[in-house]
């Protein structure tokens, strides 16, 4: 299993801050494949579902006054997560080739 999230360039220029609104739906769209998974798999990333869905509650109660600032920070924190989550789920794909004796990377 996979995760794919389609991020272009064009959307997420190097020198503004990302909205509110794309930083939902990309929450979104993470809540959704986690909760896609089969249960025996969803069970084994219940942390990281409970984060996304704590994100997006997060998200949706912050007032529009302090809300910009609260983006910034929050995209910050989402996109340091997903670094660490894609790194440790290579590690495990790593592990799991290495474990079967496939050495095609």
């Amino acid at each position: 299993m996979f995760l794919c999230f389609w991020l272009y360039a064009d959307d997420f220029p190097p020198r503004r801050k990302l909205p509110a609104a794309k930083l939902r739906s990309v929450l979104e769209d993470m809540h959704t494949f986690f909760q896609s998974m089969p249960s025996h798999v969803r069970r084994d990333e219940e942390p990281a579902r409970t984060k996304i869905v704590a994100w997006i509650s997060e998200l949706a109660s912050e007032s529009e006054l302090s809300q910009p600032g609260f983006v910034v920070q929050l995209a910050g924190m989402v996109g340091e997560w997903l670094t660490n989550y894609f790194q440790c789920v290579y590690r495990y794909f790593i592990f799991l080739v290495v474990v079967d004796g496939v050495y095609m990377l």
